[in-house]
């Protein structure tokens, strides 16, 4: 039998040391490309049917968070994976979108770092944006060769079938992209995590 001496222990003088040093021996080194591999992993995401949303704080929920909800909606239907995204500041928007939504979605707002949201925008199929002058999601996309449709509310108003309609031609257009069967939510367990 293995004396006890012989594996290390926590305890409150090594616990003393460590807050002495001011360092952390078990904080986590990150790694963009493992990090964007665990994101992928852990939420069932395929990027070759993935569309974002990205929705901001002007969308309210009665007007576009209904509009986006509605594409959002059609899409899944049609096979399409849904994220929604944006940043933590915007969750009235984005869970606007979420809670108007009548198919399952991924909630990816302020969940990831700007290296990990840059290789999922990259990597995805299309974008749905409301603001696109300026942003980084625009921006990202531009430089990823992503597309993206920019919903001005004003413009759209009301016309989700016509938002649909250009988001499904630009996504069969796209021969890496297919649609699979509808989208149903993946419920990570532990051991999935690991």
């Amino acid at each position: 039998m293995l004396a006890a001496s012989a594996f290390p222990t926590f305890d409150e003088p090594l616990s003393a040391e460590l807050s002495a040093l001011g360092t952390c021996a078990f904080e986590p080194v990150v790694h963009p490309e493992n990090d964007y591999a665990a994101l992928l992993a852990f939420h069932g995401i395929e990027p070759d049917r993935l569309v974002l949303i990205d929705p901001h704080n002007s969308t309210s929920a009665s007007s576009n968070g209904q509009l986006f909800a509605d594409i959002s909606d059609t899409l899944a239907a049609d096979g399409w994976q849904i994220a929604i995204i944006g940043d933590a500041c915007e969750s009235e928007s984005t869970g606007a979108v979420l809670g108007a939504m009548q198919s399952g979605a991924l909630y990816l707002a302020g969940a990831m770092t700007s290296e990990v949201r840059a290789a999922l925008i990259g990597n995805a199929r299309l974008i749905l944006s409301e603001r696109v002058e300026g942003s980084a999601v625009a921006r990202i996309a531009g430089e990823r060769g992503t597309p993206l449709i920019s919903i001005d509310r004003v413009i759209f108003r009301g016309r989700a079938e016509t938002i649909v309609g250009a988001a499904l031609a630009e996504l069969h257009t796209q021969g890496a992209a297919h649609p699979g069967l509808p989208f149903t939510l993946h419920t990570p367990m532990l051991k999935d995590a690991a």
